[in-house]
């Protein structure tokens, strides 16, 4: 979740993705005696956190591959867009 929604950032949502991680390694390591490899999938601004878990999360070498759904940036295209300023007046 990025930060300007006030909800947390991406920087939570990696802490929280490693207490599952440490938890998903724990249980299936037990199980299968061996060091589990895990896919994550991010739609949307999920892709953010996917990508950021990538480069700084705790178990991210724990991940074999990654699908990104529909990874764009609202913001980007509000930015982008030649109806922003058209939009920007409405608001």
């Amino acid at each position: 979740s990025l930060g300007s929604y006030g909800h947390c950032t991406l920087q939570d949502d990696v802490q929280d993705l490693d207490s599952l991680m440490a938890s998903l390694i724990e249980r299936f390591g037990k199980l299968y005696k061996r060091k589990p490899k895990f896919v994550l999938m991010g739609h949307s601004t999920g892709c953010q956190d996917t990508v950021t878990y990538l480069k700084s999360g705790r178990y991210a070498t724990f991940v074999s591959a990654v699908i990104l759904q529909a990874p764009v940036s609202d913001r980007e295209y509000f930015t982008d867009s030649s109806t922003t300023k058209y939009l920007v007046c409405i608001v």
